[in-house]
């Protein structure tokens, strides 16, 4: 049995209105100091603001920590670096240098007081690229795996647009603990149930989402918790889902067969806490017929001969589509596609 959290902090610029109204001095004008394509840009007070909201997540993973947690989830972007625009892509990956290891050098001891493990997810800088990650840290302090986001959101030529400015990943890969296997969804990545059949298949029992997105502005808020049980179920596997509160909030856990078991509501600075069995097999009952286990026969009575529209580059549907500059997909050339 592993007791999960998902934690839903405030929003970072709500901690920020609060330090600006407690120490304006130090504060004033701070919107424009924080904007990575502004003049006034200061990378002091930028450092100080994550700095400050470390501590204040800190102070979340302390009580996901006392209340004996065995893994505590973060939101997506949970340092804030700013949006990825094109034209500020080089101050971007500056702030991704700093922020890490401070980050890191904050949440690694807390792992090791607690023996918990924390899962984060933030911009990196690594080499030449820049990417949007998740990682696992482990009971020791140690990196357990580090996730590259698969699935970037908006047009390339948008002024705000991760497919833009990241580098794509292009796997999903799984790591080993000692409550179970565990894979990340980042955010947009939740929309393609190819993803979280692909960790089904690689062997997960508990997908990690954070985000911070919920529901798209022309779906009502209801399907976006449709889609969290649609993924744990049509996949029988466990999935924590960690946002900001209050909106769109609803950090929450949810078991293999689709029940949330645990939800933040919309609190701020509060915890999903569920204790979840990740390696109890989840029981397909056929009336007179016996048990077979869900996620063994759903593996076992897929159809992968055909399903070969799913990896066409070309299907029906995009057969006449054409794309910017030529290339029919809106993600970098060095994804490998057209």
């Amino acid at each position: 049995m592993a007791r999960l959290a998902a934690l839903q902090p405030r929003t970072p610029s709500e901690c920020l209105s609060e330090w600006a109204r407690e120490e304006p001095e130090a504060w004033h004008e701070h919107a424009a100091r924080l904007a990575l394509d502004h003049d006034a840009y200061d990378p002091d007070l930028h450092r100080a603001q994550v700095a400050r909201y470390v501590e204040h997540l800190c102070g979340l993973l302390h009580r996901a920590g006392q209340a004996g947690c065995d893994l505590a989830l973060l939101p997506e972007t949970s340092l804030p670096l700013g949006a990825p625009q094109p034209g500020t892509r080089e101050r971007l990956a500056a702030a991704c240098r700093w922020a890490e290891p401070l980050f890191l050098e904050q949440v690694t001891p807390i792992a090791r007081q607690y023996r918990m493990m924390v899962a984060a997810c933030y911009y990196r800088a690594e080499g030449d690229g820049l990417f949007n990650d998740a990682v696992l840290v482990g009971r020791e302090g140690e990196t357990v795996g580090m996730y590259h986001k698969v699935h970037l959101p908006c047009p390339l030529d948008w002024p705000m647009t991760e497919a833009g400015v990241f580098t794509a990943g292009s796997t999903f890969p799984v790591f080993e603990t000692d409550i179970g296997r565990v894979g990340f969804l980042i955010c947009y990545d939740i929309e393609f149930p190819e993803a979280a059949a692909c960790l089904a298949l690689n062997g997960a029992d508990l997908i990690l989402h954070p985000t911070v997105g919920y529901n798209f502005p022309d779906e009502e808020e209801v399907v976006a918790e449709a889609r969290l049980r649609a993924r744990a179920v049509d996949n029988s596997l466990a999935l924590a889902y960690a946002n900001f509160g209050p909106a769109p909030g609803r950090s929450a856990i949810y078991t293999a067969n689709g029940n949330q078991v645990a939800c933040a509501g919309r609190g701020v600075d509060a915890l999903a806490v569920a204790d979840v069995d990740l390696r109890a097999r989840r029981p397909m009952h056929w009336g007179d017929l016996g048990y077979e286990d869900h996620r063994d026969q759903l593996a076992r009575k897929r159809r992968p001969d055909t399903y070969g529209v799913l990896t066409q580059s070309r299907p029906p549907l995009l057969a006449t589509a054409k794309g910017p500059e030529g290339r029919l997909y809106e993600y970098s050339a060095g994804v490998g596609l057209e």
